[in-house]
């Protein structure tokens, strides 16, 4: 199954916005779907319907390949036994999860990193989305300003690319291989995300790509340290103060 389908999840308990951000997403081309989870409303945009598939208190977004499944087949197996599923994931596509039920929203990354990510959140909202103009056109209607992250420019200068979560704008960032993002909708309006790895893909680093580029690979597994650990004490950080 082939899903040409970019698509963007916003989360906001602020009616005037997510309206606001509906017209936006339509403007963009999007059709979208509105959700509510637990006090707050998730906005679903969407590019093809047929990429979007219903089970019950679940909505499924696909965009990419899915080789030997169909939207039932993976909407069953989703249901069913998502931690299985997630283990075992090797689809060359992105695949997102609104669950009215778990008041949820689950958002699987390619492992092998054919399509990117990208996330924005602050205390009252999180934007999703496969697509960073999307993204970036959505985030207006919250007032966000874009600035050019310097670190992440520094590290197309040091490596030639940028290896960390950073994305050329401060406050975006994207997943890395093999991993998902969870965010789990509380009450009183408020969320706590988790960016967490469903596979291992250190098998794909050999003897002969380190002894080849043992510096480029040193300062690479650098830059991956500190931002887990940047990650980790800005994550204890908002669990101290209740954000």
């Amino acid at each position: 199954m082939l899903c040409l389908n970019n698509f963007l999840i916003v989360g906001t308990a602020n009616k005037l916005q997510l309206d606001s951000a509906k017209k936006a997403a339509m403007i963009r081309g999007l059709k979208v779907k509105d959700i509510p989870l637990a006090s707050m409303k998730i906005l679903v945009g969407f590019q093809e319907e047929n990429c979007r598939v219903s089970g019950g208190d679940e909505l499924v977004l696909l965009h990419g390949i899915f080789l030997h499944e169909t939207p039932t087949s993976l909407v069953n197996a989703i249901i069913n036994d998502f931690e299985t599923f997630i283990k075992e994931y090797q689809h060359q596509g992105i695949l997102a999860l609104i669950s009215a039920k778990e008041n949820v929203v689950k958002v699987i990354g390619d492992p092998t990193s054919t399509r990117t990510i990208f996330y924005l959140t602050t205390l009252k909202m999180f934007i999703i989305s496969t697509d960073m103009e999307s993204l970036k056109f959505i985030a207006k209607i919250f007032d966000i300003q874009f600035e050019r992250d310097v670190l992440a420019l520094y590290e197309i200068v040091l490596l030639g690319s940028i290896f960390s979560r950073r994305t050329m704008y401060k406050n975006v960032k994207r997943l890395l291989l093999g991993e998902c993002i969870i965010v789990k909708l509380l009450k009183d309006n408020a969320f706590e995300f988790l960016v967490q790895s469903y596979c291992d893909v250190s098998s794909t680093i050999t003897e002969d790509t380190i002894h080849k580029e043992d510096k480029r690979a040193i300062s690479i597994l650098i830059k991956i340290i500190i931002e887990q650990l940047s990650y980790v004490f800005i994550t204890s950080r908002h669990s101290k103060t209740g954000n």
